[in-house]
């Protein structure tokens, strides 16, 4: 936004009467008071100048707000349908799946993993991963051991784990061993 103003002219100030006002020699005194005169009007248009390009910028700001809110309602949409995604393979996945967050704490698992882990969703989310490291036993049969399960390994790590055999215990008979990979 600009100023506008390029140059001015002066007009002789006529009365109502058809006289006119005839320029007279000025003091010094009154020049500085006309230069004084002609620095609020400056003021002024440089205030005036200045409102317009704050009431543009907020106008720019509310449209920017405006936009994000709505990236912000068209991305938390987006999310929700991806976890509802998420929720339905998790539910229909044949495979056992345990999910962890970064505190290693159990903050999902599938209706597969309840199955073969012998332990309902309730019972594991929001517990530690020691629940079922102490659970784990070697594909003998016998108690894991000191050893980091492949789960552990890989939180540790960041290293995946692949084609690792882990056992758990079968009520009704010899353990369960599994095939488990980790990422």
């Amino acid at each position: 936004m600009t100023f506008g103003l390029g140059f001015y002219a002066g007009v002789p100030l006529t009365t109502q009467d058809g006289h006119n006002l005839e320029p007279r020699e000025v003091t010094d005194d009154e020049m500085a008071t006309l230069r004084d005169l002609a620095a609020v009007v400056m003021d002024e248009l440089e205030l005036r100048l200045s409102s317009q390009k704050t009431i543009g910028l907020e106008a720019e700001l509310r449209r920017a707000a405006e936009e994000m809110l709505v990236s912000i309602r068209d991305n938390r949409q987006s999310t929700e349908k991806l976890e509802g995604i998420q929720r339905t393979l998790l539910e229909h996945m044949p495979d056992g799946v345990v999910m962890l967050g970064a505190d290693e704490t159990i903050v999902a698992c599938n209706p597969a993993a309840e199955a073969l882990l012998g332990f309902r969703a309730a019972e594991l989310v929001g517990c530690s991963v020691g629940l079922l490291r102490e659970r784990c036993l070697a594909p003998n049969g016998r108690p894991w051991g000191p050893s980091p399960t492949p789960m552990m390994a890989t939180m540790r790590t960041g290293v995946p784990q692949r084609h690792q055999i882990i056992g758990v215990p079968n009520p009704p008979g010899a353990p369960r061993c599994l095939a488990e990979y980790v990422r």
